[in-house]
């Protein structure tokens, strides 16, 4: 399998609520929560300011590679050490912030998630709570 190709877009972005906070259930259905609203509107701003000063050619098309590292601040639970834990790590979902994430960059940019042929997703420790997005094309194609 091809692996990632030239950069296109690096951005920090906050951190994305999961998409168990990302909708609510209304009397009509359902609709993004105001922690999805918020991040949608902060990454929005935030990717228009990069491709700002990077400005990218059509990728409609184009097969890409999405890289998310979610960065927190304390990635191992304080209780761990003394035994008062019983897991090491806590539990954030990295899987489930991805698609928030894809949603927001397929619109900024004017193509379809389903031309990512390559998602891949880190949780680090990091100096705050947030995440940072790159975009390649993807290397052989």
């Amino acid at each position: 399998m091809s692996s990632a190709g030239g950069e296109l877009l690096r951005v920090s972005l906050p951190l994305p609520p999961s998409l168990n906070h990302a909708y609510v259930n209304i009397a009509r259905g359902r609709k993004k929560s105001a922690a999805a609203v918020f991040f949608e509107i902060a990454a929005r701003g935030l990717i228009g300011d990069a491709m700002a000063l990077r400005p990218l050619a059509s990728l409609a098309n184009e097969p890409l590679v999405l890289r998310v590292e979610i960065e927190i601040d304390a990635i191992e639970n304080k209780g761990w050490s003394s035994g008062k834990s019983k897991t090491r790590y806590k539990r954030l979902d990295v899987s489930n912030r991805i698609k928030l994430v894809e949603d927001v960059l397929c619109s900024m940019l004017g193509i379809d998630d389903s031309q990512f042929m390559s998602v891949t997703a880190v949780k680090r420790q990091g100096e705050r709570d947030g995440c940072i997005i790159t975009l390649s094309r993807m290397e052989g194609s």
